[in-house]
Formats: structure tokens, sequence, C-alpha cells
């Protein structure tokens, strides 16, 4: 046996880990959220919510890097409502209500608004002048 491939085997393994941690700790948390945000669509029999959060699931699999994510709970919500409107264009028959839905995603971002950022750089401000004359 190769030692490189043996340790290539066990990077690759660690990377795997990773991501799972990851997933667990970014994604799955908000696996509720998502299905309750999914079921309360106007259209809900244009899609399964089941289909939708498992091929959410899917396209973070498959993506290359993770860490590039900044919000992972809004990519999520982001990817559901792609493949949400993209199960309601596919439809033969879609309903008024799912096309109305299709530019609504009415997810609460968690990050910081412009006025916070201001606010919280602000208060930073006098902070840092006496780190420095100090």
């Amino acid at each position: 046996s190769d030692p490189t491939e043996v340790a290539g085997d066990k990077e690759i393994a660690l990377d795997d880990v990773e991501r799972a941690r990851w997933f667990m700790h970014h994604i799955l948390p908000h696996e509720a959220a998502l299905r309750g945000w999914l079921s309360r669509r106007r259209a809900p029999a244009a899609f399964d919510v089941d289909d939708i959060v498992q091929e959410s699931y899917a396209v973070l699999a498959e993506r290359e890097r993770l860490d590039d994510i900044l919000n992972p709970r809004a990519y999520l919500f982001q990817v559901a409502h792609s493949l949400v409107v993209r199960n309601i264009r596919r439809a033969r028959i879609v309903s008024i209500l799912a096309v109305e839905d299709l530019g609504i995603v009415d997810v609460a971002d968690e990050a910081a608004t412009p006025e916070q950022n201001a606010i919280a750089h602000d208060d930073l401000v006098p902070h840092r002048a006496d780190a420095q004359t100090g």
C-alpha cells in the first residue's frame, strides 16, 4: 500500500467529516423553519415539501466549497426558493397563487442591518482611538 494514497484517503475522509459537521451545525438546525416556510407557500400543491428539502440538501452537498457561504440559513432558503420556482415552471398546470409566490422570498435575514452596522462602527470608533493613544 502506498502511504501517499493512505494519507490522501485520510485527508478526504477528514474533509467529509468537516463537511458533515458544517452541515449539522449550519443547515440542519434550520430544517423545521424551512419546512414551515415551504408549507406556508400559497400553492403547496405545486411541489412536495420533502422533495424540496432533500433537493436543497443535495445542492449543498454538491458544492465544492462551503466556506464561502456567509449566511447558511439565507442560502438554504434561497436554494429552496429556486427549486420551488423551477418546479412551478416545469409544472403543466400552475395555479395563479403559485405564480404570485414566484417573486416572494420573505425569509428573515439574521445578518445585521446597515443601520446596526453603522451603530456598531460608531461604537467602536472611540475605543479604537483610546487603543491607539493608550
